[in-house]
């Protein structure tokens, strides 16, 4: 577990987890269907949290 690919992977599951959260916070300030929006940051909200979650279940059958 203490390979060079798990420490980046882990790095970027963090970092999508801190961009993910800022964007959701951003929704839930401004309302969730609100025009202030964008469609970009909202892809990438789902984006982050896609990769995150795909990192999370890679490392846990490869532990």
């Amino acid at each position: 577990m203490n390979s060079p690919l798990a420490i980046v992977l882990l790095s970027l599951a963090i970092i999508c987890v801190f961009v993910a959260i800022g964007n959701f916070s951003e929704f839930w300030k401004k309302g969730w269907f609100s025009r202030e929006l964008d469609v970009k940051s909202l892809v990438l909200t789902f984006i982050s949290a896609f990769v995150f979650l795909s990192i999370f279940f890679y490392m846990e059958e490869n532990t």
